[in-house]
């Protein structure tokens, strides 16, 4: 990919385009094939850039274009040898031109945590923070290409954010439509790391030294629910690229599963604005989607108490919900698994047959309560300390042995054995 930037004012404007033998096809985060149509995107900041080191602007292109490009050339800039090798090592793309005089930038300053609002920064910001600063993209739209979905409400999630800022937190805005460079699904980032264009574009700025991810054991080792493989996605690749550039990447919520980290963002001091669903409007979330349905069922599997009736006759009057419900295997199963058996009345719910199903029970899947422990090998060692000695504040545990032997097994199928066939809904007596 050829890529060409332009600075005018707060605005930092890349023109994109294919190098001969790249294809618009690639494959982004979790396997997706992404196409890339748009070829240009702009990220504004919330101040004036100044000079930006080459290896910080070659980052931000690369977040966005790693999918279709073989080679990264950037036009009026050259990269530090430093960067250009670990980009090699890592994706095995070229990077050029390479400046043999260039002085890599080296990570000293300040963490910072990207943050959305939902459960999973909530729970990374209180095991590394507090007091850092929080940093949030916001979609815009494009100049040229119409929007063309009603699936993601951004203004929902900026509201939330700036909630936090009221509260004092130090919050810094970054708006970007990078989203349209992918034509093909819509509306999806080439690469997780792409909602970072705007803070590694500032990293000298706001002087950070790291930022803070909230990747959960779903994402770092799961394969996005599907299997335990640790090496189907490529983050561990990049936290070498941006080490290179002078940023670390930190995952401090890496060994914890989405029904720890909806717990420690319950105990935040912000935890009331948790949101996870990208539905909803200011109101609340929309208790028709996926993600409604399994966020509500862990609140009230961590809580104990039964599924509110109000909540599960609104998602069992969702389509979409109940044909999900319906035949195993399951959208994140691992999640339905946790909290179906910690929900007293669950058969009598919209969850009832996926109960049937599964048949899942609480000391199998206690695992999901504590804490994986190579997640802490992706830290720092005094940030490694601080984060163990968080978790057992917060009284999370790190897993036992048998727990690490059930989370590298997990699969779907192994909660659809033959001696598990889903049994009839119990006759009422009445």
């Amino acid at each position: 990919m050829r890529v060409a930037v332009g600075v005018e004012g707060h605005e930092v404007l890349f023109r994109l385009e294919l190098l001969p033998g790249e294809l618009p096809r690639g494959h982004g985060q979790f396997h997706m094939e992404v196409i890339f149509g748009v070829p240009e995107f702009r990220v504004r900041l919330p101040m004036a850039p100044g000079d930006l080191h080459p290896d910080l602007v070659a980052l931000t292109a690369l977040t966005v274009v790693r999918p279709w490009s073989h080679e990264l050339r950037m036009v009026g800039l050259a990269v530090s040898q430093k960067f250009a090798g670990a980009v090699h090592q890592a994706f095995g793309i070229e990077v050029g031109p390479v400046d043999p005089a260039l002085t890599p930038r080296r990570a000293i300053g300040r963490p910072a945590i990207s943050y959305s609002g939902g459960p999973d920064s909530m729970a990374a910001e209180s095991l590394v923070g507090p007091g850092i600063p929080l940093i949030h993209m916001v979609r815009i739209p494009h100049r040229r290409v119409p929007y063309r979905t009603a699936r993601h409400r951004g203004d929902v999630h900026r509201a939330l954010v700036e909630h936090a800022l009221a509260a004092g937190e130090e919050v810094h805005f970054f708006e970007s439509d990078l989203e349209f460079v992918v034509v093909r699904p819509h509306p999806t980032f080439p690469q997780w790391p792409s909602i970072l264009v705007g803070p590694i574009l500032l990293a000298d700025l706001l002087q950070l030294a790291s930022i803070t991810y909230g990747r959960t054991q779903n994402g770092m080792y799961l394969d996005e629910g599907r299997r335990f493989n640790p090496a189907a996605d490529s983050e561990l690749a990049w936290v070498e690229v941006f080490a290179a550039a002078g940023l670390d990447l930190l995952y401090p919520t890496a060994g914890l599963s989405e029904a720890s980290t909806l717990r420690l963002a319950s105990r935040h001091r912000l935890g009331d604005l948790s949101r996870s669903c990208m539905l909803g409007d200011h109101r609340g979330p929309c208790l028709t989607c996926r993600k409604c349905a399994l966020k509500e069922l862990l609140r009230a599997a961590i809580s104990g108490a039964p599924l509110p009736f109000e909540t599960d006759r609104r998602l069992g009057a969702s389509p979409s919900v109940v044909e999900y419900l319906e035949t195993p295997p399951y959208y994140h199963q691992y999640l339905l698994e946790y909290g179906l058996p910690r929900v007293p009345g669950i058969e009598a719910t919209v969850f009832g047959l996926a109960a049937r199903h599964l048949r899942s029970t609480v000391e199998e899947t206690a695992w999901m309560d504590r804490y994986y422990p190579p997640a802490l090998d992706l830290l720092p060692g005094p940030l490694a300390n601080q984060v163990e000695s968080r978790l057992l504040e917060e009284g999370i545990e790190v897993m036992t042995e048998r727990d690490i032997e059930l989370f590298e097994s997990w699969h779907p199928g192994r909660a659809l054995r033959a001696d598990r066939q889903p049994q009839p809904a119990a006759l009422d007596p009445s």
